[in-house]
């Protein structure tokens, strides 16, 4: 089940091409990006235009012997929510192609991702989902607005009667919050497991640290709270990539000040989703470089976008900021974690690693369960407190006959509706 929730964590950020025919000898590539010029979700303009500009600027520089770029920003002052983008872009994105005056050989629709509430909206839905299809199991879903109360007392006495599994999607602050009062709750002893995910490989003020730590009153109960908390995380990047991707910052941070107006908290870094339209750009760059080379000068038509995208099939590539892979079909593949809070030094390290390819976990060690043994799926004699060797003596002769008590999976999935994040 869990490697069936990990599968649905991926961003598509490159979406597709359009071709014009052309007997030149240079190329004109022109970029049209659709976007939102407000900074309220990671995927807006003021986040991700950034690497996406110095990522065009660098493709430029390395191909500028077979072809020019230039990108155009398609944006709504108006639009001050997903819903507007969504009603608004078709018309905005058409209009503009067939009025634009820039007579380009390859034109090419790219853009980012979805917002963070988005993202554990779609996750936790699946996820439900497929609890729910699942022989013998239940999900229950539960929405709560983390922007009136912070106060999980209701939620955690639902909880006691319905799941043994709690599935925590929203922010890190937030998620301490809730660790801390299920343990006010004696619901941290072993008798539950929580499992929560976040979609970066490092940490942002978006999705923020997940850490018990946080210099306060509520450590040492946080402490003892997070020894029953699984963290699903996504496998680190390498050492040089890492490296590269960190001496982008400092530019990047830069540019979101002086070209889009938007000012970084103090010590918070470019999401990944950013550093992902970097990628995008030089992937981009790759992509139309092969399939240039591919031509003769005899050749009167770009091939089509078909051709273009089947470059990413199947396909491994390694980039300044990371390796980026792609199945069958071209979707993105990203290698998961699952990590543990190690007793002894007090951080998260993994006990379980995913393969992007198949979703199975491999384990790396045993995971540490706060009792010494895995929980049960529900309480020994139910959540009514009536069933298995609480039942009735009538009752229990039936279930003896029959051969047993059926055993049901349940989960819980929590997901915040507004989430915290950067302001202007």
């Amino acid at each position: 089940m869990l490697g069936a929730w990990l599968s649905v964590c991926c961003f598509v950020v490159l979406v597709g091409y359009l071709v014009t025919r052309s007997n030149c000898t240079h190329f004109t590539v022109e970029i049209i990006t659709p976007g939102m010029i407000r900074a309220f979700g990671m995927s807006n303009l003021p986040l991700t235009g950034p690497a996406m500009d110095l990522g065009l600027e660098h493709i430029q520089k390395i191909y500028a012997e077979f072809f020019s770029v230039k990108q155009t920003y398609i944006f709504n002052h108006s639009f001050a929510t997903c819903d507007d983008a969504a009603d608004g872009f078709h018309f905005m994105l058409s209009d503009y192609y067939y009025r634009r005056r820039l007579n380009s050989t390859i034109v090419v629709f790219a853009y980012p991702g979805g917002t963070a509430g988005i993202v554990a909206s779609v996750i936790s839905q699946a996820i439900a989902g497929q609890i729910q299809a699942t022989p013998h199991a239940a999900a229950y879903f539960t929405t709560v607005d983390s922007s009136k109360s912070q106060s999980f007392a209701t939620v955690l006495q639902e909880i006691k009667k319905t799941a043994r599994i709690v599935m925590f999607f929203g922010h890190a602050d937030i998620l301490r919050n809730f660790m801390i009062q299920a343990a006010q709750n004696n619901m941290t002893d072993g008798d539950y497991v929580y499992i929560t995910m976040t979609p970066y490989e490092y940490f942002t003020s978006l999705y923020g640290n997940v850490t018990w730590q946080n210099y306060d009153e509520w450590d040492e109960i946080a402490f003892a709270a997070y020894r029953s908390l699984l963290l699903v995380i996504p496998s680190p990047s390498s050492p040089a990539a890492r490296r590269t991707r960190e001496s982008l910052y400092p530019e990047l941070i830069r540019r979101s000040k002086a070209d889009y107006n938007y000012t970084y908290r103090q010590n918070d870094v470019p999401t990944p989703i950013a550093i992902t339209q970097y990628a995008c750009m030089r992937m981009l760059g790759m992509v139309i470089n092969a399939t240039l080379s591919t031509l003769t000068s005899s050749d009167s038509i770009i091939p089509e976008s078909g051709f273009m995208a089947k470059w990413f099939w199947n396909r491994t590539v390694e980039t300044p900021v990371g390796t980026i892979s792609f199945d069958e079909v071209g979707e993105r593949q990203i290698q998961l974690e699952v990590q543990q809070l190690n007793f002894s030094t007090g951080n998260f390290e993994p006990v379980m690693i995913q393969d992007a390819a198949t979703f199975w976990l491999k384990p790396i060690k045993p995971v540490e369960w706060f009792s010494g043994e895995m929980p049960l799926d529900m309480p020994e004699c139910g959540f009514s407190g009536k069933t298995g060797p609480c039942a009735e003596s009538s009752r229990r002769n039936i279930f003896e006959i029959v051969g047993g008590v059926l055993l049901f999976v349940a989960a819980t999935v929590i997901v915040l509706r507004y989430w915290p994040g950067s302001t202007l």
